[in-house]
């Protein structure tokens, strides 16, 4: 729970106020922000709650009460949601009381509109609540889950036998599924990538290839979900292997075309970005 950081904090906190400001401890929110360790939601309750100073403390009860009551679905866990919030709150505070309504609008949401099963038939403000009236309780606040993003680590085989090139049909379960790109192998990380350790690099020496190693290069694409780094290697096989290269790229569950035909078919943007860069 950061206890060690927030003891670090309070005391560079302490110090500031000593030092820098003489001993006299900051009377406004904008000031207050500018301490060690105190964000908006800490400035806010000194600013209200010391200084009697119009300006709402927005924790998750006040999140919950607000977008039940108003009807909001904004995230609350944007940080859009977050000023939106902030800007409603700030809008229905009391100027000549903003202690006791911070005070009163938390508790309601601890006591009375609490995240599971509240007991709205026995609230005051039911006749008013959006939620309440559409029943729409338990969707209300909305918290988006935040995505957990994944690296992964590609090295393409672009793979070239005259105007032919060999290709890969993206089936499996997973991104790009149905698209067209280049035999790959991935590691656990970009650092680890290394085109000559891979089981492709060794079955293609079989071939006499003129290799190119165009993984200088690094292309990073980013999905809402990865991010994925992708070196590319790119090898030039004899036409006299023509016939082998076709076997072996079957047996691997390939295809080898002409590379027209590959400029006809959809690729991820990442395939589409080199092949540009080739050009």
């Amino acid at each position: 729970m950061g206890y060690y950081s927030r003891a670090r904090n309070l005391h560079a906190c302490a110090r500031q106020i000593t030092y820098e400001l003489n001993g006299q401890f900051p009377n406004s929110y904008q000031n207050l922000l500018k301490l060690k360790g105190v964000g908006e939601y800490t400035a806010a309750a000194i600013a209200s709650f010391a200084f009697l100073q119009p300006v709402a403390v927005v924790d998750g009860n006040v999140f919950r009460v607000l977008s039940r009551y108003f009807g909001i679905y904004t995230d609350i866990a944007s940080g859009k949601g977050k000023k939106e919030f902030q800007l409603l709150a700030n809008s229905l505070i009391p100027a000549d009381s903003p202690d006791t309504f911070n005070q009163a609008i938390m508790e309601f949401g601890a006591l009375q509109c609490v995240p599971k099963s509240p007991d709205c038939d026995q609230c005051p403000l039911q006749d008013s609540c959006f939620a309440y009236q559409k029943k729409e309780i338990n969707l209300l606040p909305v918290k988006l889950k935040k995505v957990k993003v994944s690296t992964r680590a590609f090295l393409y085989h672009d793979i070239a036998c005259g105007d032919a090139v060999v290709v890969n049909t993206r089936h499996e379960k997973d991104i790009w599924q149905g698209l067209t790109d280049f035999p790959l192998v991935e590691y656990n990380s970009p650092e680890n990538i290394d085109p000559e350790d891979s089981n492709l690099f060794q079955e293609l020496q079989a071939f006499e290839p003129e290799v190119n190693y165009e993984s200088e290069k690094t292309y990073k694409h980013i999905l809402s979900h990865q991010k994925i780094f992708s070196n590319f290697v790119s090898f030039k096989v004899p036409g006299e292997h023509y016939t082998s290269l076709e076997s072996w790229a079957h047996k691997r569950g390939f295809a080898v075309m002409p590379k027209s035909d590959l400029e006809k078919l959809g690729k991820p943007q990442l395939i589409v970005r080199y092949l540009n860069d080739k050009k």
